[in-house]
């Protein structure tokens, strides 16, 4: 479960920074890529459990809170904003690039997931979320 809980606050620290330099330039932060390769090996282990979908709701309203100045979007519609996020790591060529960085600097195993890779999986946990957030409506 503590797990989890570390896999779920990636995944939405993940989706909230990404959506808020997109439309920031000054938060832009080429390390975010790690986040890929951490919920992918999570995910891989085992440890993504079902428990995410009931812990996603509770982060997202802490961190909208918490991150109201840094991106006003985000604070008005989490939703919008995680998609905004998913698109931007599905089709900007960016993170694809500090991906292949951060992999031949950060990661030593033979077996590195490649970048469609990490983002068919977190694609995969923003389809599970937003299956939750999608009933909700966000409280100002």
């Amino acid at each position: 479960f503590p797990v989890t809980i570390t896999a779920t606050e990636k995944w939405v620290a993940l989706t909230r920074r990404v959506a808020t330099a997109s439309q920031h330039p000054h938060y832009r932060d080429s390390t975010l890529v790690r986040h890929l390769y951490d919920l992918f090996e999570i995910d891989k282990n085992g440890y993504f459990t079902e428990d995410f979908q009931r812990l996603v709701v509770d982060i997202i309203e802490s961190d909208r809170q918490q991150f109201k100045s840094h991106n006003e979007a985000y604070f008005q519609n989490p939703v919008q904003e995680i998609q905004r996020a998913i698109r931007e790591l599905n089709d900007s060529p960016e993170w694809k690039t500090h991906w292949e960085q951060f992999v031949s600097v950060m990661v030593y195993s033979e077996m590195t997931p490649g970048y469609l890779e990490v983002v068919s999986n977190i694609n995969t946990k923003t389809e599970r979320a937003l299956k939750i957030l999608h009933i909700l409506s966000f409280d100002k």
